[in-house]
């Protein structure tokens, strides 16, 4: 990001972290595809068009080495010797979290109804714990709520994004996901808590016993 000249006022190295956990799930390293949603979502971060990042990171071609670089990764894997501009970066993994859930929260919009219905779906898929990957896309799925706009894939960023790179979310980071489905599908967040509120609960389609 840095050589491809695509950091600035609009995007620091704090905004990088936090977009690159956005994308690869909590795991240390992103393969392909997920670099591919980076790209587009920086190019929404900075107010450019797509092919614009897509023509820095292709002119840029690889890495530039200026020499010894040795105090540089130190300075990059140590959080603690951060200083200016980079001293708000999170330097603990709790801390990291917490960041992470901020920057993935969604405002109130206007147009909410109750979430009485929708907490106790929410309660119902994800059981005694908080709520897993495998609880939220079977919730998406039951509920109607994926599509051509939708995929699994675009689940799987969501509840990254609003786990904060946890592998459970509660409650209140549930809310934020369905305002962020809603804003993602084209939809008034009212109507997707109408679509949980009436799954109510996972439905198992399992193999049943004959009648005795």
């Amino acid at each position: 990001c840095e050589q491809c000249k695509l950091m600035g006022p609009k995007f620091s190295k704090t905004d990088a972290d936090i977009l690159f956990s956005s994308v690869s799930g909590g795991k240390p390293k992103i393969a392909w595809p997920a670099f591919q949603t980076a790209c587009r979502k920086i190019a929404k971060k900075i107010g450019r068009q797509t092919s614009e990042v897509q023509q820095s990171v292709a002119a840029c071609g690889g890495p530039m080495h200026t020499g010894t670089q040795a105090d540089a990764v130190r300075f990059h894997d140590d959080k603690s010797l951060y200083t200016g501009s980079h001293a708000d970066t999170p330097r603990t993994a709790a801390d990291r979290h917490e960041r992470l859930a901020q920057a993935g929260a969604v405002e109130e919009g206007a147009d909410e109804i109750d979430w009485a219905g929708v907490q106790a779906a929410f309660s119902n898929f994800a059981g005694k714990d908080d709520m897993g990957s495998h609880e939220f896309q079977m919730l998406c799925e039951q509920c109607k709520l994926m599509g051509p706009k939708f995929s699994k894939t675009d689940a799987d960023i969501l509840f990254s994004s609003v786990s904060g790179g946890k592998p459970k979310i509660a409650w209140p980071a549930f809310q934020t996901a369905c305002r962020k489905i809603a804003k993602k599908i084209g939809r008034q967040t009212s109507e997707v808590q109408q679509s949980v509120a009436a799954c109510g609960g996972p439905m198992h389609t399992g193999t049943q016993a004959d009648a005795v």
